[in-house]
């Protein structure tokens, strides 16, 4: 073969081995956004009060979901509120009222 080939072929070689750690930087690197892990820390809308043990709906990701909320105290979210998702259960969004302060947040 000649070495100009083997130039061309190992700087090929090199290009892809460069494409393909940068696409796996970059899956690493990323926030998940789908599936559950998507739908933590999306901001939505409450549609139907969210009231303890009854749940409710909210407006979150272009889609309805129902809604319960992360405490007692934060329940009853009115109609027309922001809300944070917090996690998912049973399927159904856990929500507490945008702004609102994480217990683990204190200082």
């Amino acid at each position: 073969m000649p070495p100009a080939l083997l130039w061309v072929l190992a700087g090929l070689s090199a290009l892809a081995v460069a494409l393909a750690a940068l696409g796996y930087w970059r899956m690493v690197r990323e926030r998940v956004t789908t599936g559950a892990e998507g739908m933590i820390g999306e901001v939505g809308t409450v549609r139907r009060t969210v009231v303890e043990g009854m749940g409710g709906l909210v407006f979150v990701h272009g889609e309805r979901w129902r809604a319960v909320p992360e405490r007692a105290e934060h329940a009853p979210i009115s109609t027309g509120t922001r809300v944070e998702v917090v996690a998912l259960r049973e399927g159904a969004v856990v929500v507490r009222p945008a702004g609102a302060s994480d217990p683990g947040d204190r200082a």
